[in-house]
């Protein structure tokens, strides 16, 4: 594919909704992207395997890895305010919780705009203006004012998966893109570049992409696509922190 349309599919990988548990969106957006290119199996927990369509008995075989979730939330209850209690899914850092404009995918299949409210700070007390809430005690906020509301008319519930809702952009000057989920959309989408771009060629080993779930809450997809494929080589695609904008550079494994 030409450069626009690598632009166009790391855009897209970037903005699907997929979460640990909740990984079809972007499953689909991968099977559709590669389809040409290799056979196709989804197991039933949402794991990929792209096999090269040349693929032949009796050959070594080199695995490429990455993983299609990205950290997320899941509604625990609705309060009788109407705001919707939440936990996470997947590593995250309370710093960064506080204010996320997140979806959340209704019972319907909807995606519901929503962001995560905080206490004013004319409401505080002066030990709450000086510590981080706990997840606990934070709120989803969708609009509603009452429980009821936000089950019946937003039909929002628990177990509803919450993305954050970040737009990806492309900056044409500097070659860089703003968005969410590079880890891992961008190992995808190298694996699809490769898929492609290996497409009728003759090789003296088999090839399998394999796409996992649930990385982000204990590479619990990654042991099973493993298991399967039982690869001679594999090589993990993953994307890594720019470490080189908060470490110095004697201690920075990835960056510019």
């Amino acid at each position: 594919m030409d450069k626009k349309d690598e632009i166009r599919m790391l855009k897209n990988f970037s903005d699907a909704n997929a979460t640990s548990g909740f990984e079809e969106e972007f499953v689909k957006l991968f099977t559709n992207t590669i389809k040409k290119y290799a056979d196709i199996e989804v197991d039933g927990m949402l794991n990929v395997y792209a096999n090269k369509k040349e693929n032949k008995a009796g050959r070594l075989t080199v695995q490429l890895d990455a993983h299609s979730d990205a950290v997320g939330f899941i509604t625990q209850a609705v309060r009788p305010n109407g705001l919707i209690k939440f936990v996470p899914l997947g590593g995250w850092s309370r710093v960064n919780i506080p204010d996320l404009k997140v979806k959340i995918r209704n019972k319907n299949g909807e995606y519901i705009s929503g962001v995560v409210a905080t206490k004013p700070p004319h409401f505080m007390n002066a030990s709450e203006r000086n510590k981080l809430p706990e997840v606990a005690d934070l709120s989803i906020d969708v609009g509603s004012s009452s429980r009821a509301e936000t089950i019946n008319d937003y039909q929002i519930d628990t177990g509803c998966p919450i993305f954050v809702d970040v737009k990806c952009e492309y900056n044409e000057k500097t070659g860089l893109f703003f968005g969410k989920d590079f880890d891992d959309r961008f190992g995808a989408a190298a694996m699809a570049t490769v898929l492609e771009e290996l497409q009728g060629e003759n090789l003296d080993v088999n090839v399998t992409a394999a796409l996992s779930s649930q990385e982000e809450v204990g590479l619990r997809g990654a042991y099973v696509t493993a298991r399967k494929v039982r690869p001679d080589l594999c090589i993990v695609l993953e994307s890594c922190p720019a470490d080189d904008t908060f470490e110095p550079d004697w201690l920075s494994q990835t960056g510019l």
